[in-house]
């Protein structure tokens, strides 16, 4: 390795790497972090003379460059790091042999050296690019030129054409026509009005499809081109597509006023009552007669409209203004005797005379056309007042040949069928109505009916499921499954439908029977005259006198829900002193005695409720408990004094393992409030947090929790059972 004291010229030996040759380097090696060049990029003035770098290392410290350096004295090489960084920043080429202007002659590389990359495929296309990128825009242009004056020239060509076929249809030669304008689509699919007029062309020659369908693409193209809206709306009322005629005469309307005549508001008016839809039509049959007060075809519509709507005055005035504009209109005389006749039936019917009522209605409908839904209907539902089912059957067999999808006459002519006992055909038309709208709660309930009446009861109990999942305010349902529970002898479950029946009709005669007829299946034994005077002998140790009748109520209802049922019967049975026939009173007396454990006197109330009619399944379900608690205090006073006789010892080791019990119940009340507390609606933690509390000997607290409990709406049935059993365990002397 050289000493630092050493020559800084760099000596020129033939076999030398730098004797023969001048190496440059990249002027900007020194900047650290700058990314190298490719080294075939490098322009002369990019680079440095051997001695230029010399000179340039003189003057930073006099020491060449590191990599010169290594160059110069091979058995010193750099770390591995700090060539590498350097190798990235300088480039080197050997310059020729000695001379004051020596060429440059770079160096040589191997392929396998790693720093060595050849120019890929897109750069060497880039250079190119660069090289000629003069004659590339000129040859874009002129290609984009090309394409342009070519799509251009097929769009003039194309509309040549079409207007080539415009003038071939105004001549009467559809044929030549369709040819012409198939052309010019072929050329530009994007012409609107060659679509347009080869519409007009198949409308001509009667292919109103095909008509339809190039309407639909030139307004696809240009959906504001009126002329193409107003020729596809008459086209749909011809093809009976009465919604689209609507929807493009609406859009007419909004695109050009001056487009808006009476011949438009008429066809929309026409499509409207074909759709059924009468008050829109009427309204813009009004349009049309206000522009032209004697436009006969809107004269006409208008009172058919009125007609249809049962505005009988309004319209026999419609057709006498119509006959003085055409006297010789039939359908100006039949719709006045209609408007004389329709009337005089609903009149008739109403009024019981159903004689008079069929015979106007047979009057009419003996015309071809009257012979509407509607008419068969009225003429229908008078037949089975009378009970002609099989002539309303008739009827609606000509009604379901006008209207094959109206599922409601299905429905209708089912009943008939069930009312002449042919269910076979009943069920075959409720399937069917079924099947047209299978969310009409009033087919699975009369299938229920038909389902029970055929012998299939379980079949039935699941209609008038579905009839009430479909429809929760559905009577019908709820008395059809509470008589199929009743049959099955499941009382509660029939009481229940029964009294939801009564809630949303409180006359329906059928549900009051219902549940007379499971009150009477179930019916307990009769209150004596010794219980009912028991039960009104009520605690008189509060004063009530200056206390008004409702807030009596209300702080009974609070005691009660608040676990003090006995200042509840106080409360309730001053409401029953004052008015006897408050049975809602009566209802919560009843609970609260059993709540205060006094089964006796809570069974006397439940047999009041009894024989008023008015017991519901809960009170039967609390009636029960209180029979059982009365039956339980009879024989544990039996038992009392055989427990007084036991020995002392055995008490107090009985009284040392209950306190012990408790103490644990107590430990675990706070848990189980807490649990309560974030589940309020699981029956379980409330049900362990009210037996904790009674095995603690906190009977306050349990009868609170199982009060509350009993009022939420999620109490099922077993739960109710088990909260009724706790309370009257607890209240069981041990």
């Amino acid at each position: 390795m050289p000493n630092s004291d050493q020559d800084n010229t760099i000596p020129r030996t033939k076999q030398g790497i730098l004797g023969e040759t001048t190496m440059r380097v990249k002027a900007f090696f020194l900047g650290v972090g700058a990314q190298p060049a490719n080294i075939d990029e490098l322009s002369d003035s990019e680079w440095l003379t051997a001695d230029q770098v010399v000179s340039q290392s003189n003057q930073e410290g006099g020491q060449i460059a590191p990599s010169v350096q290594a160059e110069v004295q091979p058995e010193w090489t750099l770390p591995e790091s700090f060539e590498t960084l350097r190798e990235k920043k300088i480039k080197q080429e050997y310059l020729s042999k000695t001379g004051p202007k020596s060429e440059v002659v770079r160096p040589s590389k191997s392929r396998t050296d790693p720093a060595v990359r050849r120019p890929t495929a897109v750069t060497r296309v880039a250079q190119v690019i660069r090289a000629h990128r003069v004659k590339f825009v000129v040859f874009a242009l002129v290609i984009s030129l090309v394409v342009i004056v070519g799509l251009v020239g097929r769009s003039v060509l194309s509309d040549q054409f079409a207007n080539t076929g415009l003038k071939q249809l105004s001549s009467g030669h559809a044929d030549e026509a369709l040819s012409s304008l198939d052309r010019a689509i072929q050329l530009d699919g994007r012409n609107a009005n060659a679509y347009y007029y080869r519409g007009n062309a198949y409308r001509v020659k009667g292919k109103l499809e095909q008509a339809f369908a190039d309407y639909s693409s030139s307004l696809k193209l240009f959906p504001k081109n009126v002329s193409a809206l107003g020729s596809r709306a008459t086209l749909c009322l011809r093809l009976r597509n009465y919604a689209q005629a609507v929807d493009d005469y609406t859009s007419i309307f909004g695109l050009a006023d001056q487009q808006k005549t009476a011949q438009m508001y008429n066809n929309r008016a026409e499509a409207y009552a074909a759709l059924g839809q009468f008050k829109q039509a009427l309204q813009d049959y009004n349009v049309a007669l206000n522009s032209d007060a004697s436009d006969v075809r809107a004269l006409a519509g208008s009172a058919d409209c009125l007609f249809n709507l049962e505005q009988y005055p309004d319209a026999l005035a419609r057709y006498n203004q119509l006959l003085k504009q055409d006297p010789q209109s039939s359908a100006a005389h039949l719709g006045r005797e209609l408007c004389d006749i329709i009337p005089r039936a609903k009149l008739s019917t109403a009024n019981g005379a159903y004689a008079d009522a069929l015979k106007d209605y047979d009057q009419i409908l003996k015309l071809p056309q009257h012979q509407t839904v509607s008419l068969h209907l009225a003429r229908a539902g008078v037949l089975e007042k009378t009970k002609d089912y099989t002539s309303a059957i008739s009827d609606y067999n000509a009604a379901v040949a006008l209207a094959p999808k109206e599922h409601t006459l299905y429905l209708r002519r089912a009943r008939c069928y069930q009312h002449l006992k042919s269910y076979k055909q009943a069920l075959s038309d409720c399937a069917v109505a079924a099947e047209l709208d299978p969310k009409d709660a009033d087919v699975f309930c009369l299938r229920g009916t038909l389902m029970a009446l055929s012998g299939n009861p379980i079949s039935g109990s699941k209609d008038f499921t579905t009839a009430i999942s479909l429809d929760s305010k559905c009577a019908t349902a709820y008395v059809g499954r509470g008589k199929l529970s009743l049959a099955s002898k499941n009382f509660a479950d029939a009481l229940n439908d029964f009294e939801r029946a009564l809630k949303l009709v409180p006359d329906d005669a059928e549900a009051l029977q219902g549940r007379k007829d499971t009150l009477s299946a179930t019916a307990p034994p009769k209150a004596t005259k010794t219980e009912v005077a028991s039960a009104d002998a009520l605690n008189d140790t509060f004063d009530f006198s200056n206390v008004s009748t409702s807030k009596l109520i209300k702080s009974g209802y609070e005691k009660l829900e608040s676990g003090f049922p006995s200042h509840a019967v106080a409360m309730f049975g001053e409401v029953i002193r004052r008015n006897g026939n408050d049975n809602m009173s009566r209802r919560y007396l009843a609970h609260a005695l059993l709540q205060d454990s006094k089964p006796s006197e809570s069974l006397a109330q439940f047999r009041i409720l009894y024989r008023l009619g008015v017991l519901s399944s809960a009170d039967r379900q609390a009636m029960v408990h209180a029979q059982q608690l009365e039956k339980q205090l009879q024989i544990a006073a039996k038992a009392k004094s055989t427990t007084e006789a036991s020995g002392a010892t055995t008490s107090t080791s009985t009284s040392q393992s209950v306190a012990s019990s408790q103490a644990n119940d107590e430990k675990s009340i706070p848990q189980l409030q807490s649990l309560a507390e974030s589940n309020p609606h699981d029956m379980g933690c409330r049900y362990n947090l009210a037996q904790a509390y009674f095995k603690a000997s906190m009977k306050s607290e349990g009868l609170t929790e199982c009060t509350k409990c009993l009022s939420l709406p999620e109490m099922t049935p077993d739960w109710r059972k088990k909260f009724y059993s706790l309370m009257v365990a607890s209240s069981t002397p041990r």
